[in-house]
């Protein structure tokens, strides 16, 4: 008998989401959740998910990886910089639970650096393991690539601004008659 999923709050989700990024365990991730949530105002018992729930999101959040894990010695010398930086980043926040990359991993967090090389440790891990994501699901990943691009410019303070006076026109629409309308 199939039992219907509960939808997570997106509160919920998003704290999911970072602490799969740091190596929690669903059993913490889901003692997070209660201690955060339960008893919170406009927080229904209900809506705390349960620790079958936990799993399964966090199931579904972790990149199918089975690269070997990265190594100085074996690694490409333009990734070594952007990798280590990140590993310090994640190993420190994560109080030392993620001391090491996988291959598959490292070369996405390199990628993820030299598009956006003042972007935080914690979010290039973060993006890197949504790209892996993406491909083990065979989907697209032209949201990341545009999110990468304007948060970069944001950064750097290049990406243009729309013009508080630029109106732009609605479209032209043509009725079931033939008729055009604004």
């Amino acid at each position: 008998m199939a039992t219907r999923q509960r939808r997570l709050r997106g509160e919920v989700y998003e704290l999911i989401k970072a602490k799969v990024g740091l190596d929690w365990s669903p059993t913490m991730i889901h003692e997070e959740i209660k201690e955060r949530f339960a008893g919170r105002k406009g927080w229904p018992a209900s809506d705390i998910p349960l620790l079958r729930q936990v799993q399964r999101v966090v199931q579904d959040l972790t990149p199918r990886d089975q690269t070997a894990p990265w190594s100085l010695g074996d690694a490409d010398p333009d990734e070594v910089r952007a990798v280590l930086d990140v590993l310090v980043d994640v190993a420190l926040e994560s109080d030392g639970r993620v001391v090491h990359f996988t291959v598959r991993e490292a070369s996405w967090i390199a990628r993820v650096r030299r598009a956006a090389p003042t972007l935080n440790g914690l979010s290039v891990r973060g993006f890197a393991r949504e790209y892996m994501l993406r491909q083990d699901a065979q989907q697209s990943a032209a949201d990341l690539d545009l999110a990468l691009a304007t948060g970069q410019r944001m950064r750097e303070g290049t990406l243009p601004r729309p013009s508080k006076t630029t109106k732009t026109k609605p479209a032209k629409r043509q009725t079931k008659r033939g008729a055009t309308t604004q």
